[in-house]
C-alpha cells in the first residue's frame, strides 16, 4: 500500500508538482479524497486512482493494472487464510449452507416460517424456486435446524434424512421410505420421519430410466400416508415445473401444497450481507452494502454470486473492513466467480488444464430445451479419465470452492457456475451434442455391467454409428467401462457381420430358401430404413438447433448471415428453437454491418448526413461506398500528403478542410481532386455549416479570439464575432477537459491551439448562430443583421459545454437543444420558453430527424431514440456490446439508425427502426383499451384533459365499417369540489358474444352519484341502456363508498360483475335487464378474468370466485404484485404478469405453476410491469406487454420467448389480442389505437429474405450446414 502511494506521489511530481486543488479540479474528486490517495494510509478506489492518474497525464491502463497489483498484495498480507491462522470466513461463497451453518444463515426467517406452516397441514409439500435463489440452503439451514428445536408436537421429527435422486432413485433409496428404518431414540415415541430430496429435477436430467422413475414417484406418494409416518419435503427448480404436471400422482399431490421460493427482499439482503460479519467482528462498509443490494435485488439467481463476491472481497478486506476496494478488486458481483475459476485454470499446466476441461464436463447434464444442469459423479470415475492430474486439478477447484467433494462424490459448487464462468460455459456449446451421446452412453455402459455384460445391451445400429463417430478423435474423455463397452459393440458388430456374410453364403448354395430370405431381408430393409430415417430425422434437429444457436451469436456482428441462418435452421426443422431464431431474425434491431475494404492505417472516413453514404479517404484515393447495397459509388483522387491535414466534410460530400500548419484553412475539392481556392486565416481551424453553405472559422492566437462566418462559394464575410478577453494557450503541462468521445471529431475541426476554446453552431436554415464562450451565457445571433438577439433565458456555458459541442439547432431551427450531464434541455428560440426535457444521464453524440420530431442520442450502453412531443421515455433502445460509437446519423426515409461502431471507424452498423416510427402515432394518449372476444372489434379511449372525461372509439380490427365516437362519459366529482389530483380512470369490457360493450368512467377514490355504466350495442352502434352503480358507506349513513376498479361480463350474459377499490373490496352482481343488484362478494381486482367454460372469476389480487356457488379461495400468484391475468381459450392455462415484468404459468385450476417467464431487461425510470396478457386460441403461444412498450411471445410448451421482443413504438401497451386464425397478433398503445404483426412462420420467413435480401448461396450453405443437402430458402 505504501509502495503504491509512493507511485502516486511521484506521478504528480512528474507532472510538473501541480498543487492539489488544480488536481482537483481536473480529476473531479475533491482535495481530501486525492490527499489521501497518494498518503498510503488506505487503498483508494479504482475510479479516483484513474482520474488521479489522467489528472497527472498517466495512461489510464497501467494505472489500472497497477491498482490491481497493490489489491492483491493487500489481501495476501492482511487474509488470514492464507497466512494459516485458521480463521473462516463468514460467508460461504459457491457452497451451500449446511445445518451447522444455521447460525450465520440469515435474511429467510419468513420464507422459513412459512414452510413450517405448510408443513403443519400437509405430508408431501414442494418447494419450487429458480435456480440460484437459495433453496438447499433454505432447507439446510433453516428448515432442519427449526423442526430440530421446534417443541411442536406435529413438528417434532423421529429423524431427518435427506437425500438427492441421482441415476437410479428408488434403487439406491427404497430403504429411506421404510419407517422401521428410523434410529432408536432418534426423535419422539410415535413422531414423523422426514424425507427431503433435494434438486428433485435429477429424476429428469440424470435418471433416464422412465419405470425407475415412475417406481420412485410411487415410493414418495405411497410414503406420505399417515400410517408410514413419513413426511416427504421435495425441492424443484423452477423450470421443471412443467416436467411435475406430465405426472398425474404427483401433480395431485402438489395441489395447494407448494411454496414458490422469491427473491429476497432489500432488509433481507441487508442481513445476509451485514449480520455474518457482525458475527465474526468484521464491518462491511456501507456503500458497498448499498452496492451489492442494488446491484442483487433485481438480479436473477443472484445469491450464488452474492456469496461468493461477499467471499472473495472477505479475502481482500482491509483489517476487519470488507471495502468496495476488495469488492472491485474480486471482480465485482458479475466477474468474482469467473475472476476465481480462471485465476485457478491459469496456474494449471498444459495437461492439468486438459485434464480439467474433461473433469468439468463430466460434472455437467446439458438440457434439451432446458437449462443444464450439476452431475454429481464419483471420485473414482473422475480418475478414470484424469490418471495422475486428478487430485492436483480436484484439489485446486475444491479449494477455490469451486467444487464440492462428499463422501467420494464430485459435484460443481452451484449451478450457477455453468452461466457465470464463460470458458465453462464455451466448452459446454462447443461440445453440447457430443455431451448429449456421452450421457447416454454412459448409461448404457452401465446398464451392460449391471446386466453382467449381457450382449443383447450393447449398442447396435445408428446408435453404435453415432457414438463411434463421435467419440473416436475423444477415446480419453471415456471411462474404463465406457470404452469397453464400445468397443466390445463394434467387435459384436463385426462378428454379427462376418456371421452374416458367411449366412448369406450358405443361403446363396440352398435355391429353397432365396424367396424366404428375399421377404426377410426386403423386411429387415423395411425396418432399418425406418429407424435410419428416425436417426435421420434426431441428425437433422440437432443441426437445426445448432444453426439457430450460431444464428443468435452473430446478430450483432454480421446480422445479414444471422437473418440467413435463421431461416435455413427453421427450413431445416420447425422447432421452438428455429421458430424463436426465424423470429428474431424478422423483428431483429441489427439490419447489416459494413466494413469498409480499405486497410490503410492512415485511413480517415466520413458518413453522410443520412448515414446511406460511407466516404474513405486516403492519400491514393477518395471512395464513396453506398452502405446499403455495399457496392462502391464513385473514386477520385486521393488526397496526397494533404492527407495529414483533412478536416471536416461538407454536407454534400463534395468538399473536405484542410487545416494546415500555418495558421489557415484551404478546402479540397473531393471530385476534382485538388485544392479549390485560396488560404483562408483560421489559426485554430474550421468547420462547415449544416447546410454546407457557411464555413465557421476560428483564431484564437494573438490578443483577440475570433469565430468568422464565410459564404463557401463567395469567401465572402458574413459574421465575425471578435472576444475582447485573450483565451489562455495550452501548457506542456496542462490537460484539456475534452471527454474521450467528442476528441476525435475536436481533432478533424480545430488545431486546440488555445484552450478553453470557443464554439458557433448555426442552424440549418442558415439564419441563426449559437456561440459558446466558456464562462458566459450563451450567445445567439442573427446572421444577416449581425445582430446578437437577447437571451436571458439561455444557460451560462462550460468549456466542457464548448468543447463537446453540447449546444445544437434543433432540425426546424425553431428550438435550441443544450445536452447535459443530467440530459437534454430544449428551448423555443423566439420565445425562450424551455420545452419538457429528456431526463438521461451521460448522453453523447445527438442526431436529429429533418422533422425534428425525433432524437437520437448514446450513452455508455445503449443507441436511444426519444420523440420530441413525448420525451418522458425513448421509444428505442438498442444494447452496445463494448462497442465506441461515433458520427451517429439518424435516416428517417430509410427507418435507420447507422453509426461507426469501433475507434477506426472501419464498421458502420445499421439499426432498424421498423415498427418504431409509425405514421399513425397520436399525440393525445390513450389511457384504456379492450378488445372483442374473437379481436375483431377495439374499443379505444382516450382522457378529454379540458373536462377531465374520456373520448371512447370502437373500430373494428380487420378495416370494413368506419369508426364510430361513443358517447363521451363524464369525470364524477361531488358538487362544489374541485376535479380529482389525479385522473379517473376508464373501464371497459365486451360480453363473452362481442356484441355488447359496457364502459364507465369513475372518480378515482369515490363512488360519486350518479356513478353510471353504459351497455352500447356493437351491431346498432347505439346505447341501449345503462346501470347507476352508485355505492354508499355501509357504516355512515349518506356517505359514498369505493369507486369501480374493474368490470367484466358473467358468463350468462344477463350480468355485469362490477368489482370496487380494495379500501373496501366488493364483487357486485348487476342484472342488466332489470338494473339491480343482486348479490355481492367480499373480493375484487383491477384485473377480471373469466376462465372460458369454467364458471370461476380470477383477479389480479390472487382471488377465484366460483360464479355458481360463491365460494372464493386466495393463491398467491406471482413473487410481486401481480398486475394482470388471462385465461388461455382452452382453460388449460392461467398467466400472471407481476409488477418486474415477469409472467407466472399455472395450470388451468391455479393448483400447479408451470414456468416462470423472465422479466425483459431493467429499464433506468421506466415502469415495466405487465399490463397486459393474451393466448392465442391454440393455446400455444402467449404474448405478454409491458408498460414500458415491450412486447414479447412465448412458447407455451416449452416457456421459450418466440425471438426477440416485437417491435413497438415504445409506450405503454395497453391491450393484446389474438386473430381466430392464430397469425394475427393485434395490440392497442397509449399513441398507436391499433397496430397488427403477421406472426405466422411463412410470414416471417418472408419478411426475414426481404430483410436479407437472398438466402444463403450454396457455398455459404456448405459452409454453414453439416449433413443436410442444399435447399433454397428464399
Amino acid at each position: 500500500m505504501q509502495r503504491f502511494a509512493c507511485e502516486l506521489r511521484k506521478l504528480r511530481a512528474e507532472a510538473g508538482g501541480i498543487t492539489y486543488r488544480v488536481l482537483a479540479d481536473r480529476a473531479g474528486y475533491s482535495i481530501t479524497t486525492l490527499s489521501q490517495a497518494a498518503a498510503g494510509e488506505q487503498l483508494p478506489t479504482l475510479p479516483v486512482v484513474l482520474a488521479y492518474a489522467r489528472a497527472c497525464g498517466g495512461d489510464p491502463l497501467e494505472w489500472a493494472a497497477r491498482w490491481t497489483e497493490a489489491v492483491e498484495e493487500v489481501a495476501a498480507a492482511s487474509d488470514p487464510a492464507t497466512d494459516d491462522t485458521g480463521t473462516e470466513s463468514p460467508y460461504k461463497g459457491l457452497a451451500r449452507f449446511e445445518t451447522g451453518d444455521h447460525g450465520r444463515f440469515f435474511g429467510r426467517d419468513k420464507l422459513t416460517a412459512d414452510l413450517l406452516e405448510l408443513l403443519r397441514h400437509r405430508r408431501f409439500v414442494a418447494v419450487f424456486g429458480p435456480s440460484g435463489s437459495g433453496k438447499s440452503s433454505l432447507l439446510r439451514a433453516g428448515l432442519v435446524p427449526s423442526l430440530q428445536h421446534t417443541r411442536e408436537p406435529g413438528l417434532r421429527p423421529a429423524a431427518i434424512r435427506i437425500l438427492t435422486p441421482g441415476e437410479r432413485p428408488a434403487r439406491t433409496h427404497a430403504h429411506v421410505f421404510d419407517p422401521s428404518d428410523t434410529e432408536s431414540g432418534a426423535g419422539d415415541a410415535g413422531a414423523d420421519t422426514f424425507v427431503i430430496v433435494d434438486q428433485f429435477e435429477e429424476i429428469f436430467t440424470l435418471c433416464q430410466d422412465p419405470t425407475e422413475r415412475a417406481r420412485f414417484l410411487s415410493l414418495l406418494l405411497a410414503a406420505c400416508r399417515p400410517e408410514n409416518r413419513l413426511r416427504v419435503l421435495i425441492v424443484v427448480r423452477a423450470d421443471f415445473y412443467g416436467r411435475c404436471a406430465e405426472d398425474r400422482d404427483l401433480t395431485d399431490a402438489l395441489r395447494d401444497a407448494h411454496l414458490l421460493v422469491g427473491p429476497m427482499s432489500r432488509e433481507e439482503l441487508r442481513e445476509a450481507i451485514v449480520k455474518p460479519a457482525t458475527m465474526a467482528g468484521l464491518t462491511v462498509e456501507r456503500t458497498l452494502t448499498t452496492r451489492l443490494i442494488e446491484e442483487v435485488v433485481d438480479a436473477p439467481g443472484g445469491l450464488p454470486l452474492l456469496s461468493h463476491v461477499l467471499l472473495e472481497t472477505w479475502r481482500r478486506r482491509r483489517g476487519k473492513t470488507l471495502t468496495v476496494t476488495g469488492f472491485e478488486a474480486a471482480g465485482g458481483l458479475a466477474g468474482a466467480i469467473a475472476k476465481t475459476a480462471d485465476d485457478v485454470h491459469s496456474h494449471f499446466t498444459q495437461d492439468q488444464a486438459r485434464t480439467a476441461r474433461r473433469l468439468l464436463l463430466r460434472l455437467v447434464t446439458p438440457g434439451d430445451g432446458t437449462p443444464d444442469t450439476r452431475r454429481p459423479t464419483r471420485h473414482t470415475e473422475l480418475y478414470d479419465i484424469g490418471g495422475e492430474e486428478t487430485d492436483q486439478v480436484l484439489d485446486a477447484l475444491t479449494r477455490a470452492r469451486l467444487l464440492t467433494l462428499d463422501d467420494g462424490t464430485v459435484d460443481l459448487a452451484h449451478e450457477t457456475l455453468l452461466t457465470a464462468w464463460p470458458r465453462l460455459r464455451g466448452w459446454i456449446q462447443q461440445d453440447r451434442e457430443r455431451l448429449r451421446l456421452h450421457r447416454k452412453l454412459t448409461e448404457a455402459a452401465r446398464a451392460w455391467e449391471e446386466l453382467g455384460r449381457d450382449s443383447g445391451a450393447l449398442y447396435r445400429g445408428t446408435r453404435l454409428t453415432a457414438a463411434e463417430k463421435r467419440f473416436d478423435a475423444h477415446r480419453a474423455d471415456l471411462t474404463e467401462l465406457e470404452h469397453t463397452f464400445l468397443t466390445t459393440s463394434i467387435a459384436a458388430r463385426r462378428q454379427e457381420e462376418d456371421a452374416a456374410t458367411r449366412t448369406t453364403r450358405r443361403l446363396h448354395r440352398l435355391r429353397a430358401g432365396l424367396s424366404a430370405l428375399a421377404v426377410l431381408a426386403l423386411l429387415a430393409g423395411v425396418i432399418a430404413w425406418r429407424q435410419s430415417e428416425s436417426e435421420d430425422q434426431e441428425r437433422l434437429r440437432t443441426e437445426a438447433r445448432r444453426v439457430a444457436a450460431l444464428a443468435e451469436s452473430l446478430r450483432a456482428t454480421d446480422p445479414v448471415t444471422a437473418v440467413r441462418l435463421s431461416i435455413a435452421a427453421w427450413n431445416l426443422v420447425d422447432l421452438p428453437e428455429t421458430r424463436s431464431a426465424l423470429m428474431s431474425a424478422a423483428v431483429q434491431k441489427e439490419q447489416d454491418a459494413f466494413t469498409d475494404p480499405a486497410t490503410e492505417p492512415e485511413a480517415v472516413r466520413y458518413l453522410s448526413r443520412d448515414g446511406r453514404t460511407l466516404i474513405s479517404v486516403t492519400a491514393r484515393r477518395v471512395t464513396t461506398w453506398d452502405i446499403g447495397a455495399h457496392r462502391r459509388s464513385a473514386s477520385f483522387p486521393g488526397l496526397g500528403t494533404h492527407l495529414a491535414h483533412v478536416g471536416v466534410l461538407s454536407p454534400d460530400t463534395r468538399a473536405l478542410t484542410l487545416l494546415g500548419e500555418d495558421g489557415a484553412v484551404q478546402m479540397w475539392d473531393v471530385r476534382a481532386g485538388r485544392v479549390a481556392g485560396g488560404s483562408l486565416p483560421a489559426d485554430d481551424g474550421g468547420e462547415i455549416s449544416p447546410s454546407g453553405r457557411i464555413l465557421v472559422l476560428y483564431r484564437t492566437a494573438g490578443p483577440r479570439a475570433t469565430v468568422q462566418l464565410r459564404d463557401m462559394k463567395t469567401r465572402q464575410v458574413l459574421l465575425e464575432r471578435h472576444m475582447e478577453d485573450r483565451l489562455p494557450d495550452i501548457g506542456s503541462d496542462k490537460l484539456y477537459d475534452v471527454s474521450d468521445f467528442f476528441e476525435q471529431q475536436l481533432f478533424k475541426q480545430r488545431r486546440m491551439t488555445s484552450y478553453p476554446l470557443p464554439d458557433a453552431q448555426v442552424s440549418a436554415d442558415d439564419r441563426l448562430m449559437a456561440l459558446c464562450l466558456p464562462g458566459a451565457r450563451l450567445e445567439v445571433w442573427n446572421i444577416a443583421r449581425g445582430r446578437k438577439l437577447p437571451t436571458p433565458w439561455a444557460p451560462v456555458t462550460t468549456a466542457r459545454n464548448c468543447a463537446d459541442e453540447d449546444f445544437q439547432f434543433a432540425a426546424d431551427s425553431r428550438r435550441l437543444v443544450l445536452r447535459s450531464p443530467a440530459g437534454i434541455r430544449t428551448w423555443d428560440i423566439a420565445s425562450g420558453r424551455e420545452l419538457p426535457r429528456i431526463r438521461h444521464d451521460g448522453l453523447k453524440g445527438l442526431a436529429f430527424s429533418p422533422d425534428g420530431r425525433f432524437i437520437a442520442a448514446t450513452d455508455a450502453d445503449e443507441i436511444l431514440l426519444w420523440r420530441t412531443d413525448a420525451p418522458a421515455a425513448p421509444v428505442f433502445r438498442y444494447s452496445l456490446s463494448d462497442e465506441v460509437v461515433s458520427e451517429l446519423r439518424l435516416d428517417m426515409g430509410e427507418r435507420r439508425i447507422r453509426y461507426f461502431a469501433d475507434r477506426s471507424q472501419t464498421v458502420v452498423r445499421s439499426l432498424s427502426l421498423d415498427g418504431v416510427v409509425d405514421s399513425r402515432w397520436q399525440n393525445r394518449p390513450g389511457v384504456s383499451a379492450a378488445f372483442s372476444p374473437d379481436a375483431g372489434a377495439l374499443a379505444f379511449a382516450r382522457r378529454d384533459t379540458g373536462t377531465g372525461g374520456a373520448d371512447i372509439q370502437l373500430r373494428e380490427t380487420h378495416g370494413g365499417r368506419s369508426a364510430v365516437d361513443l358517447p363521451p362519459a363524464p369525470c364524477p366529482s361531488p358538487a362544489d369540489a374541485p376535479r380529482p389530483p389525479v385522473p379517473c380512470p376508464v373501464h371497459m369490457a365486451f360480453r363473452q358474444d362481442g356484441r355488447v360493450l359496457a364502459y364507465d368512467i369513475s372518480h378515482p377514490t369515490t363512488s360519486v352519484p350518479p356513478e353510471k355504466v353504459h351497455l352500447w350495442d356493437v351491431g346498432a352502434r347505439r346505447i341501449t341502456g345503462s346501470l347507476t352503480v352508485t355505492r354508499y358507506d355501509s357504516t355512515i349513513p349518506g356517505a359514498q363508498g369505493p369507486a369501480v376498479n374493474g368490470i367484466v361480463f358473467h358468463p350468462d350474459g344477463r350480468t355485469l360483475l362490477v368489482s370496487r377499490i380494495p379500501k373496501d373490496e366488493f364483487i357486485e352482481y348487476w342484472n342488466i335487464r332489470r338494473g339491480k343488484k343482486t348479490r355481492e362478494i367480499a373480493a375484487g381486482g383491477e384485473t377480471l378474468s373469466v376462465k372460458p367454460g369454467g364458471g370461476i372469476l380470477a383477479t389480479n389480487h390472487g382471488q377465484f370466485l366460483d360464479l355458481r356457488n360463491g365460494r372464493l379461495t386466495r393463491r398467491t400468484l406471482t413473487t410481486g404484485t401481480t398486475t394482470t391475468v388471462a385465461y388461455s381459450p382452452d382453460a388449460r392455462y392461467l398467466a400472471a404478469g407481476d409488477e418486474s415484468g415477469g409472467v407466472t404459468v399455472w395450470d388451468g385450476d391455479a393448483h400447479l405453476p408451470l414456468a416462470v417467464l423472465p422479466p425483459p431487461p431493467t429499464r433506468e425510470s421506466q415502469p415495466r410491469y405487465v399490463s397486459a396478457l393474451a393466448f392465442s386460441p391454440d393455446g400455444r403461444t402467449l404474448a405478454a406487454a409491458g408498460m414500458d412498450g415491450t412486447l414479447r411471445l412465448w412458447d407455451v410448451y416449452s416457456s421459450r420467448q418466440l425471438g426477440s421482443a416485437l417491435p413497438t413504438t415504445g409506450t405503454a401497451v395497453l391491450a393484446v389480442a389474438f386473430g381466430s386464425d392464430n397469425r394475427t397478433l393485434y395490440t392497442s398503445s397509449a399513441h398507436v389505437p391499433l397496430q397488427l404483426y403477421d406472426i405466422a412462420p411463412e410470414h416471417t420467413a418472408a419478411q426475414a429474405c426481404k430483410r436479407a435480401g437472398t438466402g444463403l448461396t450454396r457455398t455459404q450453405w456448405h459452409t454453414y450446414i453439416h449433413g443436410a443437402p442444399y435447399r433454397q430458402t428464399c
